[in-house]
């Protein structure tokens, strides 16, 4: 309950923080170039098809991405709700072909970007598109991680090495059992301070809606998404 008062009380504030410094003055920044680089590579977006026995295992599995503008607007969340949290780690459940962790891979404060993702086609996409910004811009993207692999069998805690990180998992197509099991899991496995957009949203104890924001999707120019925070 601290924890809901504190970054509501912020928001109304404006997301000021007086406790301490740590992070105030940090400035977000990306490096010149490289959003205009990935965009040349993925203008558009490709829609790889799950196998038989991918979809057989109970996942919904439709494929949307965020826009390019979109993953701009997210990115404030890496210090917004609390300046002096600085989230170093972006991990995208349902990562498709890649886009946001490589996008986000070139923002300075970003330290690891991991892109999670069952479906072996679109991860393999991901990889190629990674290899080839590689060549131009190896530092940035030696801070990307792709995993091919189920969302609830990821150990959350180890990826973030128990950091405050920043989440998305476009869950729309998901039903509510399945993204409380979610929730359950990255309430457990991650730091308080931890922001989690989604697409849909439950009722947690451990994660508490701080706002809703409209950004543009492949298939809309307006979609909502929720604003989470993992509370203490």
């Amino acid at each position: 309950m601290k924890y809901k008062m504190k970054y509501l009380a912020m928001m109304q504030q404006g997301g000021n923080n007086n406790d301490n410094n740590d992070g105030n003055n940090i400035t977000v920044s990306m490096t010149p170039g490289y959003a205009t680089k990935l965009q040349e590579l993925y203008p558009t977006t490709k829609y790889p098809q799950p196998t038989d026995a991918e979809i057989k295992q109970n996942y919904p599995l439709t494929y949307g991405e965020l826009t390019y503008d979109a993953i701009a607007i997210l990115a404030k969340y890496l210090t917004t709700i609390s300046p002096n949290v600085v989230r170093h780690i972006v991990i995208d459940i349902g990562s498709g072909v890649g886009k946001l962790p490589l996008y986000t891979s070139g923002y300075n404060v970003v330290t690891r970007a991991i892109g999670i993702e069952l479906v072996q086609a679109r991860h393999n996409e991901a990889m190629q598109l990674l290899n080839n910004m590689r060549e131009t811009y190896p530092n940035e993207t030696s801070k990307v991680e792709l995993i091919n692999g189920d969302m609830l069998q990821q150990d959350y805690k180890a990826l973030t090495g128990s950091q405050p990180a920043l989440i998305w998992v476009s869950n729309l197509c998901f039903d509510d059992e399945l993204t409380t099991r979610l929730f359950n899991k990255l309430a457990a496995e991650l730091s308080p301070g931890t922001i989690i957009i989604t697409s849909k949203t439950v009722q947690h104890p451990k994660i508490t809606k701080l706002e809703d924001i409209t950004v543009p999707m492949s298939w809309s120019n307006g979609s909502i998404v929720f604003v989470h925070i993992i509370i203490a």
